[in-house]
């Protein structure tokens, strides 16, 4: 999976799950995304393991500091 299709659908799965109208950038974070809480957050990683058929370890998710640190993750699972 190219990294375009991944962040494409990252950016679909993070603007249904917070119900996000701004542009989707790779630095957003849940420091910057008011909606973005442990109850989101947890729906959110959930609904990219479903979409992207991953599982992602909890290593993994405790190092994520915003979307583009999901991308990379992403398609590691991937290649």
């Amino acid at each position: 999976m190219e990294e375009t299709e991944i962040r494409n659908l990252l950016f679909e799965i993070f603007r249904n799950t917070f119900d996000y109208t701004l542009p989707v950038t790779d630095d957003l974070s849940a420091e910057t995304v008011e909606k973005w809480t442990s109850f989101t957050h947890t729906v959110f990683i959930v609904e990219i393991e479903a979409r992207f058929g991953i599982t992602l370890s909890l290593r993994e998710v405790a190092r994520f500091r915003n979307l583009g640190d999901i991308v990379v993750a992403i398609k590691k699972h991937k290649e």
